[in-house]
């Protein structure tokens, strides 16, 4: 899709809080791409770094800190395209937070909670689109499922699914040792216009 885009569009400006030096290599020609580096999280990479440094929060004073965080990004587009993989967009901070002893079980489902529906409040308020996944599966040799877990951690908008498939994310069995990975995903448009 980037060659896509790339020849169909003015300018595509991508956004990461940190992007790969390989795809900053990779586009440096390409004169209509740009990259900015923010937080999409609407700022929960900063308050993740601002809570390793107190005491582990309570659960009350954390849901305070957060509910004030929004996302705004610092550019108009005609349409945001998001292929994160909701789950991808929490899951850092959370593991970093559990890991430094800062965060407990209902603490980490709140906060991954806050900021999938917000990246997912964004997209609906925007012309948009979102690619991502929703369930992980587990398979073993006999094709028979072991496991089965949401990727989603907040209200989804099923409605507005347009397509779906089947991912296969590990067949080398290394994500879950010695089983096949699979990925639900789906597509959603949010006010695509008649698009």
């Amino acid at each position: 899709p980037v060659k896509y885009l790339a020849e169909r569009v003015g300018k595509v400006i991508f956004c990461d809080l940190i992007h790969p030096q390989q795809i900053l290599h990779k586009y440096r020609e390409q004169a209509n791409f740009e990259f900015l580096e923010i937080d999409i999280t609407g700022g929960m990479v900063t308050e993740a770094f601002a809570l390793a440094g107190r005491e582990k929060m309570d659960i009350y004073k954390l849901k305070d800190n957060i509910d004030l965080l929004s996302i705004h990004l610092p550019v108009h587009a005609d349409v945001f395209i998001s292929v994160n993989i909701l789950n991808q967009l929490d899951v850092l901070i959370t593991d970093y937070l559990v890991g430094i002893k800062k965060l407990d079980f209902q603490g980490v489902n709140l906060l991954r909670e806050k900021i999938q529906g917000d990246h997912l409040q964004f997209l609906m308020e925007n012309d948009s689109c979102l690619v991502t996944d929703t369930t992980e599966i587990a398979i073993d040799d006999e094709n028979r499922e072991i496991s089965r877990k949401s990727l989603l951690c907040t209200k989804f908008p099923w409605d507005k699914v347009k397509e779906q498939w089947i991912w296969e994310f590990d067949t080398l069995k290394t994500y879950h040792s010695g089983h096949r990975t699979f990925r639900e995903v789906v597509a959603l448009n949010f006010n695509d216009n008649g698009r």
